[in-house]
């Protein structure tokens, strides 16, 4: 008689996966936990005046970083596109699969910010009456619905999303080249920095706008890979 066998690995392969949902739930509760401290006006502070933000309009915070960053977003997209039809040396041992998903993730998380963006009733800082603007003072829960008197449709951060967008590659990319991978998660974790630091001195969000498309990207892509995963590795 042929005893039932165990599948020994397959408790191995959920351990990381139940790591990484643990980690984003503790994620949540740090963007929870800064969007209610009251630091956003802390840091705005910093940057900003009644007479505005002084980095808001400057040439490396608008036109290298801010301007430049969608056309290093649209290059990473066309390489991965790209790698669909014609061979990409760092992409070959990623199965078509798994490259698609990775397209559609990335776009998926750009979206999502992009459309929770628009029905938003909060306003940038420098739309802020303390720093030049109409809109009324800022309260941490402001996001959570209503107005703040201002033209709202900054809230989370469009253009974090863009960089941070990019961290579903980890996901795609880890099964198949673990050290491309690491250089992936390291290169797309400094773009979505660099682009949440410049919106944050430039006075066009606050250091929480941020963090939330960053979780939100983060979210997407475990959805992506690990609630729907793919077979074949």
């Amino acid at each position: 008689m042929d005893l039932p066998t165990m599948d020994l690995d397959e408790p191995q392969a959920q351990r990381p996966a139940q790591t990484e949902f643990i980690a984003l739930a503790l994620g949540l509760l740090l963007v929870l936990a800064w969007s209610a401290s009251g630091l956003d006006l802390v840091v705005a502070r910093h940057f900003g005046s009644a007479r505005g933000f002084d980095w808001r309009d400057a040439w490396l915070t608008r036109r290298l970083i801010h301007d430049g960053s969608t056309g290093v977003a649209c290059a990473a997209m066309a390489l991965l596109a790209g790698s669909l039809l014609f061979s990409v040396p760092l992409l070959r041992d990623v199965p078509r699969a798994w490259r698609w998903r990775w397209i559609a993730t990335t776009l998926a998380s750009i979206l999502l910010v992009v459309v929770l963006r628009q029905q938003s009733g909060v306003s940038c800082p420098w739309s802020l009456k303390e720093f030049g603007g109409v809109a009324a003072a800022w309260t941490s829960w402001t996001w959570l619905g209503g107005s703040d008197g201002g033209p709202g449709q900054c809230f989370p951060s469009a253009h974090a999303a863009i960089g941070f967008a990019f961290l579903c590659g980890w996901h795609a990319l880890r099964p198949h080249a673990p050290r491309a991978a690491t250089v992936w998660l390291i290169a797309s974790l400094v773009f979505g920095l660099a682009l949440s630091a410049t919106q944050v001195v430039r006075g066009a969000h606050f250091v929480s706008h941020c963090l939330w498309s960053a979780w939100l990207c983060w979210a997407t892509a475990v959805v992506a890979f690990r609630v729907m995963p793919l077979r074949g590795r």
